[in-house]
């Protein structure tokens, strides 16, 4: 059997996508050509040709699949240009205007999900109903207790496994993982990915939430990200911790024992344009059922040292080299390269 490549793009609304070509490792970059007006936000059926590339050194092995290697492409027109709406575009413009400034920008991003068993959506003229069979309903004996689920361990971890295998999957691929653990609720998780630059820090969610889900249907369970599947249980979200630093490697958000001023104006940046932000960040419906009282999640436009209700947090940190700000608002949805 031929070694396949399977070519990974987003489209606007954040939905991974992908096509497979055979796999030639002599080849320096792997093309394909698809048809644009099926994807949602790109182009009309009249003038639809566009192309993916995907260059050598951005080929990954997929470790649960032999034979089978993945990549992020780029997306181009049929004539070569960049497309301007491929969302990873707008990544890589940020970070080549960061570097013109010599500022290196580090991203590191936590991304929370939930492992079901099993889904059941039934809509009939008489009733809506929803059934969820959790991943830790498998152990009765030692049932997580409502909304105190926040770092339990096995046996009562059923999603110890899945989120390993996950994490080690990330690994080989070339995605740093901090860490991960059970999250609040039932069958919830959290992968948190190593700080890295712009680009790659956007490219780790879409590889994080691409493995999870491959990962968790070889368990028998679904990876769901919706930012608030169950109501009455914890949201799951998307923070995204930023650091920036000059070229000499200083922290510039480090400054006087705190805060600099430049950090300060970072923070009251977002803050400032914190309403259009939400269109980008938040971009379902379900994400504002995520945003209320009582679940951890932000629901003041403020900012604020340890304060998890507030949509930009100051995280304690080791040493002023870590200083850093905490973006909230974000859920699991959010197209990461916007």
């Amino acid at each position: 059997m031929r070694d396949k490549l399977l070519m990974l793009y987003l489209d606007r609304a954040g939905v991974t996508r992908g096509v497979v070509i055979p796999y030639n490792t002599g080849v320096g970059e792997y093309r394909a050509l698809f048809d644009a007006s099926s994807v949602y936000g790109f182009e009309e059926v009249e003038s639809s040709d566009l192309e993916l590339r995907l260059s050598r050194d951005r080929v990954k092995e997929v470790p649960w699949k032999r034979g089978l290697y993945a990549g992020i492409a780029s997306i181009h027109s049929a004539g070569g240009e960049r497309y301007v709406k491929d969302p990873r575009s707008v990544a890589e413009k940020l970070q080549a205007k960061l570097e013109a400034k010599g500022i290196n920008a580090l991203v590191g991003v936590e991304v929370e999900f939930y492992l079901f068993k099993s889904l059941r959506v039934e809509v009939a003229g008489w009733k809506q109903e929803l059934v969820v069979e959790y991943a830790d309903s498998e152990t009765p004996s030692y049932a997580v207790p409502p909304r105190r689920g926040y770092h339990v361990v096995d046996p009562v971890d059923y999603t110890a496994l899945v989120r390993e295998e996950v994490a080690s999957a990330l690994e080989e691929i070339g995605v740093g993982v901090v860490k991960d653990h059970h999250e609040v609720s039932r069958g919830q998780a959290e992968v948190t990915l190593k700080a890295a630059s712009v680009v790659s820090a956007c490219d780790g969610v879409v590889w994080a939430k691409y493995v999870a889900r491959n990962i968790s249907s070889m368990h028998g369970y679904t990876a769901v990200f919706l930012p608030k599947p169950l109501p009455g249980e914890a949201g799951s979200g998307m923070h995204v911790h930023v650091s920036l630093y000059d070229s000499s490697g200083r922290n510039m958000f480090s400054g006087n024992g705190g805060l600099s001023e430049k950090a300060l104006y970072f923070i009251g940046g977002l803050l400032e344009h914190g309403r259009s932000l939400a269109a980008l960040v938040a971009p379902t419906v379900n994400s504002y059922k995520r945003l209320v009282p009582g679940f951890e999640a932000p629901t003041a436009l403020a900012w604020g040292y340890g304060n998890r209700s507030v949509a930009v947090r100051v995280p304690a940190v080791s040493g002023e080299s870590q200083i850093r700000i905490e973006f909230r608002v974000s859920d699991p949805l959010a197209n990461s390269y916007l």
